[in-house]
């Protein structure tokens, strides 16, 4: 449910990108129907191959992160 979570949060912050990558850490599970808070932020960027990278992090309603990641996304 967590990487379908950070996927559907990649696409709507660049509609119709490539996921090239995504590595994560699930540190703690998160609830059935609860609503979790996603924040992706772009950390470089490679013009040349049109590629950025973003780290994720899902927090609960609680705002404890429990998943942490990185993905590389082609624009």
């Amino acid at each position: 449910m967590s990487l379908g979570i950070l996927a559907a949060a990649i696409h709507t912050w660049a509609p119709g990108c490539e996921i090239r990558d995504v590595d994560t850490i699930f540190r703690a599970p998160l609830q059935v129907d609860s609503k979790p808070t996603v924040r992706v932020v772009a950390t470089d960027l490679d013009a040349e191959a049109r590629t950025v990278q973003l780290d994720l992090t899902i927090a609960n309603e609680a705002m404890e992160v429990r998943v942490v990641g990185t993905a590389i996304v082609k624009l």
